[in-house]
């Protein structure tokens, strides 16, 4: 089963799309699908940071 997410990047100028994912993908894996280092960015849900491997 897979879920849309709505993403918000912000470096510069900002860039937005939604994409189609596992239910159970993490952060981590979302940001390996969209060729983004892990170690480059912070990850927001709801303005919470999370950690990588959560979902």
């Amino acid at each position: 089963m897979s879920k849309k997410i709505h993403i918000t990047i912000q470096a510069g100028e900002i860039s937005e799309q939604t994409v189609e994912v596992a239910e159970t993908v993490t952060y981590e894996e979302l940001l390996d699908t969209l060729d983004i280092n892990q170690e480059t960015v912070l990850v927001l849900n709801g303005g919470n940071a999370v950690p990588l491997t959560g979902r």
